[in-house]
């Protein structure tokens, strides 16, 4: 019995570990520009102005957990003041 409750923990921790390897390396095989169009039409649809990114999207959990996109530009709304 000990045997066999060692076992589904063993094989309890090597899935558990292979599942935060995932979640650490697949990350960085996404091509997070190919999205560029989808946030850019949610945008506009939440808020009603014209988001454009002009530059790259990018995302790393290591170090720290980190979103960044250049470039970004989001219109006023009709009739705003330009400054």
């Amino acid at each position: 019995m000990e045997q066999h409750v060692r076992k589904i923990l063993i094989g309890f921790a090597v899935t558990l570990t292979l599942i935060l390897l995932a979640a650490l390396i697949v990350p960085s095989f996404i091509d997070w520009n190919r999205f560029k169009a989808e946030i850019e039409s949610q945008a506009r649809l939440a808020t009603g102005r014209e988001l454009t990114i002009g530059g790259d999207i990018s995302f790393s959990v290591l170090p720290a957990p980190t979103l960044a996109v250049a470039d970004v530009a989001l219109a006023n709304i009709p009739g705003a003041s330009e400054t």
